[in-house]
């Protein structure tokens, strides 16, 4: 299995904190070049990014068809520029096979319309998977298709089903998707959207 960073690849990341851990808040970004000695260029993963993140240790996560994987990283250098501003960041260690789980994923309701399920709505949204309640029971390992509304726009995606529960509280299930089948652009825009939806969840808390 390959674990290479490619051009064009959506990454997650997180900062190591002062007192040891990565924080749980994440970061989305993309690889817009390749360098050498383990070395790529990413798009600055938030607005505010500056030179003051040269040096920071970061968690670098990928996603691979079989798994999601993570790797420990540093930022060498932020290059400020109007055109295109980059971010060079080295990685410190090889890849290691991680959980999905560790992904951002964006708490949100969603319109999302199954094959044979009606009036069904997320809970969550990643760029590799979402949780949606159906009123309908699926199996573990079900493939399914589907859409989500995503404001103006919507994605289509094959899934594979992880986990469905019934919750007594809302007399529904809860069913875990794993997005099985999606290519960069339609996961690129899931990604834009999520990072949309957290700029606008950032500058409420400012101004409340």
């Amino acid at each position: 299995m390959d674990h290479n960073i490619i051009i064009g690849e959506i990454l997650t990341l997180t900062f190591l904190l002062s007192d040891g851990n990565y924080s749980t808040s994440s970061y989305i970004s993309k690889v817009q070049e390749l360098g050498e000695n383990n070395e790529f260029f990413i798009s600055p993963p938030f607005t505010d990014f500056n030179e003051k993140y040269n040096g920071k240790s970061i968690r670098v996560y990928i996603s691979r068809k079989d798994s999601a994987y993570y790797a420990n990283a540093e930022i060498v250098k932020f290059f400020d520029s109007e055109v295109l501003p980059l971010v060079k960041v080295r990685l410190v260690e090889k890849f290691k096979r991680t959980q999905r789980r560790e992904f951002y994923r964006l708490k949100i309701n969603l319109e999302i319309v199954i094959d044979g399920c009606r009036n069904c709505k997320t809970l969550d949204i990643s760029g590799n998977g979402t949780a949606f309640v159906s009123n309908t029971p699926f199996h573990e390992q079900q493939n399914i298709k589907g859409s989500i509304i995503l404001d103006d726009d919507s994605v289509e995606f094959s899934g594979i089903v992880i986990r469905c529960e019934k919750d007594s509280e809302i007399d529904a299930y809860i069913v875990c998707v794993h997005f099985a089948k999606i290519d960069l652009s339609t996961q690129d825009k899931i990604v834009k959207f999520i990072c949309q939806k957290q700029r606008t969840q950032i500058r409420r808390a400012r101004f409340n």
